[in-house]
């Protein structure tokens, strides 16, 4: 009796063993999938703008950016949709305006890494027109939608203030009042988004895209029928 109840002692004692090896080895196994989540999801690239994304989001610190002497890469505290901290940071990359197309007065590239339904790259740039009036386009590109979004913004100096031009039924009315045509915003974006930015990353990156095939992406253009 007494032999057979250590033999079952030594038996469930291997078997706790051996649990607790599987176990330790399923966590390692969790632990490596979760570190390279990022990588094998970077295989799934659709687009140019996805190619972005993955290298600065996988390379972190050692994107293709940081050699780019064009450009100065900063950090800001990365924040969810409903605006908490959420301990992280995401880069933004901002030209100098001194390499920038002419009367071309800010461009920066922002990534967000943190949203639920957001997550993607951000463009923003500025042209100043002769009397001062600032063409501000924004386009925003949504990794899991897929889609490129293109919005035009109008910035009008009055002395020390700005005064925003948001709401579409005023930029149209702004627009035609000053006879720009939306050909003329499609050239803004063609300047500075095709012919610099996404000029300048397939310089520095071996893409598979260029600026004039961007990949399987949805655009969606907020003047295209104007």
């Amino acid at each position: 009796m007494t032999e057979n109840f250590q033999k079952t002692k030594a038996v469930k004692k291997d078997l706790m063993i051996v649990l607790g090896t599987l176990l330790s080895l399923a966590a390692i196994i969790t632990f490596f999938v979760l570190l390279n989540s990022d990588k094998i999801e970077a295989t799934r690239v659709q687009n140019i703008f996805d190619e972005m994304y993955y290298e600065v989001k996988v390379g972190n610190r050692k994107s293709v950016f940081h050699s780019f002497n064009d450009v100065a890469v900063d950090y800001l505290h990365a924040h969810d949709e409903e605006m908490n901290d959420t301990r992280n940071k995401e880069p933004y990359v901002t030209y100098y305006q001194e390499i920038l197309p002419h009367q071309y007065t800010y461009a920066r590239i922002y990534f967000q890494f943190f949203h639920k339904t957001n997550n993607g790259v951000g463009f923003s740039f500025q042209k100043e027109l002769t009397d001062g009036t600032i063409i501000s386009i924004y386009a925003k590109y949504n990794k899991k939608a897929s889609i490129l979004k293109k919005d035009v913004i109008i910035i009008l100096e009055q002395g020390q203030d700005n005064t925003h031009l948001r709401e579409e039924s005023a930029i149209k009315a702004y627009l035609k009042e000053h006879d720009i045509s939306a050909k003329e915003l499609d050239n803004i974006y063609d300047e500075l988004m095709n012919d610099k930015i996404l000029t300048d990353w397939t310089k520095l990156y071996d893409s598979q895209y260029s600026p004039s095939d961007y990949g399987n992406v949805k655009v969606v253009t907020q003047w295209e029928d104007w």
